[in-house]
């Protein structure tokens, strides 16, 4: 099904641009949708309509070669890449009318605040293929990769929101993949604010678990590619089955 293009205003700045929209539903718009839910702003300020991804600067690459990259292959612009070191962060700016209506009122993604944000419909409507891929973008954007301790040395993934609908929509399509997995309620008290902070976690624990979610979603971040890797090559307390790299794939790679 395509979708309602009407709804999306372009600027002057826009048609300039050569910004174009996608028409229907890819994996690779998938996969930006998850990256957008996990790390994006979209915000209206003034006349500016703002979209952002914001990351750690350890993962540079990913994000300025990779995700941008696979914005240009969407709609055909690049974001301007800003470096925030008191924050050690790295960010993709871009101010455009027609994406944040597209975000917005096609894809139905919340402007400003994402306390109460979801998955997509046309995500959760979409194929196993659409739903791994947007899985793979949240957890490159959202997600950890952990070794618990006790009682035994195991692999954790886990990611956290604020949205307890997300992690429960999350926690869904994960069983439809047939990944077991748990959800929890996480405090977190800041002394300088004296404030507590309540988030919603969900958890794939375990070997099994681990890999199954690894060659099934897995990652683009090159570091969280890494650490699983390690975690293979120690060899912690048994074999883990063969690993399959969700690397870059089609997504052509071009000087920025």
């Amino acid at each position: 099904m395509n979708f309602d293009l009407s709804k999306a205003e372009f600027s002057n700045k826009d048609v300039n641009s050569g910004i174009v929209l996608p028409e229907k539903m890819s994996v690779e718009l998938a996969e930006f949708l998850g990256i957008m839910v996990g790390d994006g702003h979209v915000g209206k300020y003034g006349q500016h309509r703002q979209i952002v991804i914001t990351g750690n600067v350890r993962d540079r690459r990913y994000y300025e070669f990779y995700v941008n990259n696979l914005i240009y292959e969407l709609f055909n612009i690049n974001f301007n890449v800003i470096f925030q070191k008191s924050r050690n962060a790295i960010m993709l700016n871009k101010n455009s009318k027609a994406l944040f209506y597209f975000l917005t009122q096609i894809m139905h993604l919340p402007a400003q605040r994402k306390t109460n944000i979801t998955i997509p419909t046309c995500i959760l409507d979409g194929t196993k293929d659409i739903k791994t891929a947007f899985l793979r973008g949240l957890a490159d954007a959202d997600f950890c990769l952990t070794i618990k301790y006790k009682p035994n040395k195991y692999p954790v993934i886990h990611g956290t929101s604020k949205s307890l609908d997300l992690i429960k929509q999350c926690s869904e399509l994960l069983q439809e993949l047939d990944i077991p997995n748990n959800i929890g309620i996480e405090a977190s008290y800041c002394v300088k604010r004296n404030k507590t902070y309540i988030s919603q976690r969900i958890y794939v624990n375990g070997f099994s678990r681990v890999s199954k979610f690894m060659n099934l979603i897995g990652f683009k971040c090159k570091f969280k590619n890494d650490k699983y890797k390690e975690i293979i090559k120690e060899g912690i307390r048994r074999q883990l089955p063969p690993f399959r790299s969700h690397g870059p794939g089609g997504i052509r790679i071009r000087a920025l």
